[in-house]
C-alpha cells in the first residue's frame, strides 16, 4: 500500500491516500469506456426521456465492473428523480 502521494499530500494518512489513488484510478477507467462508447456513437446519458427505471436494469443486468459504475454515476446524476 502506497503511504505517499504527490497527488495528496495533505493526506498523511496512508490508507486514506491509497484509498483516493484508487477511486481516481477507477474513474479514469470509466473515463476510458465512456468516450469509447461516446466514440461508436452512444450519447444520450443525460437525457431525461430515458426512464430510470431501464437505467437500474442495465445496471443490475452487468457484470462489468466499469459499466456498473458508469451506468450508477447516471442514475446518481437523476437524483432528484430516484
Amino acid at each position: 500500500m502506497k503511504y505517499h502521494s504527490e497527488k495528496y499530500p495533505m493526506v498523511k494518512d496512508g490508507e486514506l491516500v491509497a484509498l483516493c489513488e484508487l477511486v481516481d484510478d477507477f474513474a479514469t477507467e470509466m473515463k476510458k469506456k465512456l468516450k469509447k462508447q461516446y466514440e461508436r456513437g452512444c450519447r444520450g446519458w443525460s437525457n431525461i426521456t430515458i426512464d430510470t427505471v431501464n437505467l437500474w436494469d442495465a445496471l443490475l443486468n452487468n457484470d462489468d465492473p466499469i459499466d456498473i459504475a458508469n451506468y450508477a454515476v447516471f442514475i446518481w446524476n437523476r437524483k432528484d428523480e430516484v
